[in-house]
């Protein structure tokens, strides 16, 4: 692999799983390039580590020879609850070419979700507000807090959150809100799932217990 071809894996890694080890990463892009060998690939994470970029971490192991390639936008609690709550999940692998849409860190698979989540909240916060919190702000504030917040935090970090001016009126729309926030939650590639959506875990789960029955 070339370098530019070895930064867009790296950038595509850390954008859909956050973190991950580099064996790990090793047999995923394995998956996309069957020739890429292990001596090369340990070459180019050695390299990287000497570097600091504002794209992606490679950080070496303590009393290793092995190296975390981690996404930079986020800290060392999220790296471990990822490693965490992952364990539990082997790691999606998905189709090369959707592997790729991954390279854009702003890359979102369902817009349409988050820009209902969005403009109901646009809605029910003061006109005032809505100069500096657009629909393409809460379209991202939302999708980054419900891919590495995980989904307990959010409803509780938004609600607090004062600078927003947020408030629903009434049950119908708190349930809407919520429901929209589940909606978003739900079909969004998770790294906490190791790239699995919580459909996609669920709907997985299913044919397993109908293929045991």
């Amino acid at each position: 692999m070339k370098a530019k071809q070895f930064r867009q894996a790296y950038l595509c890694l850390v954008h859909l799983y956050g973190v991950v080890f580099d064996d790990d990463a090793y047999k995923i892009l394995k998956e996309y390039y069957p020739d890429l060998k292990i001596g090369e690939f340990r070459k180019d994470l050695k390299e990287r580590s000497k570097r600091w970029t504002f794209e992606y971490l490679v950080i070496p192991v303590a009393k290793s020879t092995h190296f975390v390639i981690g996404y930079e936008g986020i800290g060392e609690k999220e790296y471990n609850d990822i490693f965490a709550y992952g364990a539990q999940h082997e790691y999606h692998i998905l189709p090369y070419e959707e592997f790729l849409l991954y390279e854009k860190k702003d890359f979102i698979p369902n817009p349409s979700l988050y820009e209902k989540l969005a403009s109901f909240v646009v809605e029910h916060i003061p006109e005032g507000k809505r100069e500096h919190f657009g629909e393409d702000f809460f379209v991202n504030w939302f999708y980054w807090a419900i891919r590495f917040e995980g989904f307990d935090a959010i409803e509780r970090i938004f609600l607090q959150e004062r600078r927003f001016g947020f408030h629903v009126d009434g049950i119908w729309d708190a349930e809407r809100f919520l429901n929209l926030l589940v909606e978003a939650h739900n079909f969004t590639r998770l790294p906490h799932n190791r790239g699995w959506s919580p459909n996609e875990l669920w709907e997985k789960h299913r044919r397993g217990k109908t293929s045991q029955a």
